[in-house]
C-alpha cells in the first residue's frame, strides 16, 4: 500500500487533472462554438430558413421527395443544363442535383431525417443548419469522451490522471472538428452527421465487446449507428467493417474452445443477425430512396449536380488520383511563416487529369505528430494478452480508419473538411498508444515516452487550431474585422522579434549602382512577398540610353515612369516607400492607422530617384514580411531602414546595419 504522503499527493494530482479536464472541455466548447460564431453567419433563429437541407425538410412536409425551391424556366430550357459553358450563369443551385425539373440533393439524407425533421416537427420553427453542424460536432466529442472513460476505467485505472486532459485535447482538437466548423455549411452538415454516428458505432462496437448483458443490443446499436454514418457519408460504407472485427474475434474464440470447429454457434449467427439487419434496413431505405428520386438504387444524385464542372462527365474515381490524394491527406508539409497565422500551404503542383484541387490541407501525419502514437495501439493489439477486448476493439477503430481513408483517397479532390471522416479514428488510436505507453513503461523509457506524447500532442493541438483559424482563408474573408483582432493579438510577439533583431520595416533607401542594361529587360530591385503573389520595384531599360522606373503587382499590374537617363555606373538613390514594406494592418503597430483610412501607408506608393518623385498614388499590395524582402546585391552597394512617424511617413533617416546585412545577403532577381 502507497504511504500517506505518496496518496496525499496522488490524490492532489488526480483532483487537478480532473479540474484541468473540465477546463479544458469548457475550452473545447467554447472555441467551437466562437469558431462557428466569427463565420458571421446570421442564424436568424426562429425564422424560416432557406438552406438546402431546410428546403428538403419542407418538402418532406409537404408529401414529396425534391427540396421545396422553384427551378428557373431558363434553366429547364437550357440547352444542357448540367454543362456550364450552356447554362445561363448565376441562376442555378450550385452542387443541387436537377432530375425532371426539380430539385434534389445528393448530399445525405440521415441528418435532414435524424435532425432537422424531428425538430421542426417539435418545436414548429427550423434549425439553422450551422447549429445542427455545431451539435453533431459536440455530440461526437461527448460520445468519444464517454467512451474514453469506460476505456480508461476498464484498462488504465491506475495510469496517470493526466491521461484524460490528454484525451481531451486529442479527441476535441486533433480530430478536426474545429477546422469543419469554419465554414459550417451544406456541405459540412452531412459530415458532421457522419462524425457522429461513426463515434457512436465505436462506442456500441465497445460496449458489445465487454457487455456482460444485452450485447445484442449493443450490436444492434453499433449496426443503426454505422448504417445512419453511411447514410449521412456513403464514404463510410467500407467503415462497417468494423463491426466485422468483433465477429471474427468471437468465432476465432469459439472456433478455438470448440476444438478447431470451423462452423460458427447459434449464437454466432444470432450475433451476425443483430449486427448487420439494422445495416442492412438503412441500406434498403438509402436505396428506395434513391430510387424514388432517379430511378436508380445507386444513383444519389451526383449525375445531375450542378456546379462548375459538367458533373456527369467526370471521373470522379479513379488509382490515378491515389498519390497525389496520400499525398495531400497524409504527408503534405507545412511551411513556416513569421506572422499569424504561421503556416502556410505546400503548392500542390502537378495533378491528375481530371483532379480539382480544392481546399486548402496539410499532411497529417507531418503536421499532427501525435498520430504516430497509434502505432504503439496496434501494435499491442497483436499481443492482446489480458486486455484482448481492448485489441479487438482498438482494431476495430483502425478498420474504420482503413475503410474511409482508403475510399477517399480514390475521389478526384482532397477537402480539408474530409479530414472529419478519418481524423477522429486517428485521434482515438493514438490515445490508446499513449495511455499503453503510461502503464507499460517504467523509469526513464516512461519519462521519455512522457515528454514525446506531452510534444507531439501540443505541437499537434497548436497546429489544428491555426489550422482553423486560417482555412481557406474563410475567417479573415467572412469577418475581417474579428480576424484582425486575434491576428494583432498573435502578431505581439513577432512584430518584438522582429524589432529586437533589426529586421523591421518601413520605407527602404538603397544606393543603387546600375550596370550593363540590356533594352526591353527588367533588373528587380525591391521584391516583396512570394510565389505569384509579390510586388516588385524594378527599372526597364529602353533603347536610346534611357530607362524607366517600375512597379508591379502581381503579374499584370504595372505602373511606370517618364523614361529618365539610364546613367550607369553612378551612384544613384532609390527611395521607396509601398505598403508591403511596412507592418501589414495584421500588426498590432498597423492599429494606429485605422483612424487614417485615406492615408494609411499600406496603401500607399511613392518611389523616388535621385530625390524626384516618379511614381506615386494609391496602390494595393500583397502581404509580406521582413523575411519576404529581396534587394538585388549586384546592383544596390547601401540599404537604408527609415523610421516611422505615427502617420506612417518617414522620420529620421536610421541606418540600420542588421538589416541591411541581412538584405545584402538576400539574393534578388534580375
Amino acid at each position: 500500500m502507497d504511504s500517506g504522503p505518496a496518496n496525499g499527493r496522488g490524490a492532489t494530482s488526480r483532483l487537478a487533472a480532473r479540474i484541468v479536464t473540465w477546463l479544458l472541455i469548457a475550452a473545447v466548447v467554447g472555441f467551437d462554438v466562437w469558431t462557428i460564431r466569427s463565420s458571421r453567419k446570421i442564424w436568424n433563429f426562429g425564422e424560416p430558413q432557406k438552406d438546402y437541407y431546410n428546403l428538403l425538410v419542407d418538402g418532406f412536409q409537404d408529401g414529396h421527395l425534391h427540396m421545396k425551391a422553384e427551378v428557373p424556366a431558363a434553366l429547364l430550357n437550357a440547352p444542357d443544363p448540367y454543362d456550364p459553358a450552356k447554362r445561363p450563369p448565376g441562376i442555378a443551385l450550385h452542387d443541387a442535383s436537377l432530375y425532371r425539373g426539380k430539385y434534389y440533393l445528393y448530399f445525405g439524407v440521415v441528418p435532414a431525417v435524424t435532425l432537422l425533421l424531428p425538430f421542426t416537427a417539435i418545436t414548429g420553427v427550423d434549425l439553422p443548419l450551422q447549429l445542427g453542424v455545431l451539435l453533431f460536432v459536440l455530440g461526437g466529442i461527448a460520445i468519444s469522451l464517454a467512451t474514453w472513460r469506460a476505456v480508461r476505467r476498464r484498462y488504465f485505472a491506475d495510469a496517470t490522471p493526466w491521461l484524460d486532459p490528454m484525451a481531451v485535447l486529442a479527441l476535441g482538437v486533433t480530430s478536426m472538428g474545429p477546422v469543419l466548423l469554419r465554414r459550417a455549411s451544406v456541405w459540412e452538415f452531412p459530415i458532421s452527421s457522419g462524425y457522429f454516428f461513426a463515434m457512436a458505432g465505436l462506442a456500441c462496437v465497445y460496449g458489445a465487446i465487454h457487455a456482460t448483458r444485452r450485447q445484442r443490443w449493443w450490436l444492434a446499436g453499433a449496426g443503426l449507428a454505422l448504417g445512419l454514418a453511411v447514410g449521412s457519408r456513403p464514404t463510410y460504407f467500407f467503415a462497417t467493417t468494423a463491426l466485422a472485427v468483433p465477429l471474427l474475434w468471437w468465432w476465432w474464440r469459439e472456433r478455438a474452445a470448440g476444438g478447431g470447429r470451423w462452423w460458427p454457434t447459434k449464437d454466432w449467427w444470432t450475433r451476425l443477425a443483430c449486427a448487420v439487419a439494422p445495416l442492412a434496413l438503412i441500406g434498403a431505405g438509402l436505396a428506395w430512396y434513391n430510387y424514388a428520386r432517379f430511378g436508380n438504387p445507386f444513383e444519389f444524385g451526383v449525375s445531375y449536380e450542378l456546379s462548375g464542372v459538367y458533373e456527369g462527365k467526370m471521373r470522379h474515381f479513379s488509382a490515378t488520383y491515389v498519390p497525389l490524394n496520400f499525398h495531400r491527406y497524409f504527408w503534405a508539409p507545412w511551411q513556416l511563416r513569421d506572422t499569424f497565422p504561421f503556416i502556410a500551404i505546400e503548392p500542390v503542383g502537378t495533378a491528375p487529369e481530371g483532379y480539382y484541387i480544392g481546399d486548402d490541407l496539410f499532411g497529417v501525419w507531418r503536421t499532427v505528430p501525435f498520430t504516430w502514437l497509434g502505432l504503439v495501439a496496434l501494435a499491442a493489439a497483436w499481443r492482446p494478452g489480458k486486455g484482448d477486448g481492448l485489441a479487438v476493439w482498438t482494431v476495430s477503430t483502425g478498420a474504420l480508419f482503413a475503410g474511409v481513408a482508403g475510399f477517399i483517397v480514390f475521389f478526384y479532390s482532397a477537402m480539408g473538411r474530409y479530414l472529419l471522416d478519418f481524423c477522429p479514428a486517428l485521434a482515438w488510436l493514438a490515445c490508446v498508444g499513449t495511455a499503453v505507453l503510461e502503464q507499460r513503461l517504467r523509469g526513464p523509457l516512461r519519462l521519455v515516452a512522457r515528454i514525446f506524447w506531452v510534444a507531439t500532442l501540443a505541437v499537434s493541438v497548436v497546429f489544428a487550431l491555426l489550422f482553423s483559424l486560417s482555412f481557406n482563408r474563410e475567417f479573415r474573408e467572412r469577418n475581417a474585422e474579428s480576424h484582425r483582432a486575434v491576428a494583432r493579438w498573435f502578431n505581439h510577439g513577432p512584430e518584438w522579434i522582429a524589432r529586437a533583431t533589426g529586421n523591421g520595416y518601413g520605407p527602404m533607401a538603397l544606393d543603387v549602382r546600375l550596370a550593363n542594361l540590356r533594352t526591353g529587360s527588367d533588373l528587380n530591385l525591391i521584391t516583396t512577398g512570394t510565389g505569384t503573389r509579390r510586388d516588385r520595384v524594378f527599372v526597364r531599360a529602353l533603347a536610346g540610353g534611357q530607362m524607366q522606373i517600375g512597379f508591379a503587382h502581381g503579374e499584370h499590374d504595372v505602373r511606370l515612369s517618364r523614361p529618365l537617363a539610364a546613367e550607369l555606373g553612378r551612384t544613384h538613390r532609390l527611395r521607396a516607400e509601398m505598403g508591403s514594406l511596412f507592418p501589414p494592418e495584421d500588426f498590432p503597430t498597423a492599429a494606429r492607422w485605422d483612424a487614417l483610412p485615406g492615408t494609411s501607408p499600406l496603401r500607399r506608393l511613392r518611389i523616388e530617384w535621385d530625390g524626384e518623385p516618379v511614381l506615386a498614388g494609391r496602390q494595393m499590395f500583397f502581404p509580406a514580411s521582413p523575411g519576404t524582402v529581396a534587394i538585388d546585391t549586384k546592383s544596390v552597394v547601401q540599404t537604408r531602414r527609415e523610421g516611422l512617424d505615427a502617420a506612417g511617413t518617414s522620420g529620421t533617416d536610421v541606418m540600420n546595419w542588421r538589416a541591411r546585412a541581412r538584405l545584402s545577403a538576400t539574393p534578388g532577381t534580375s
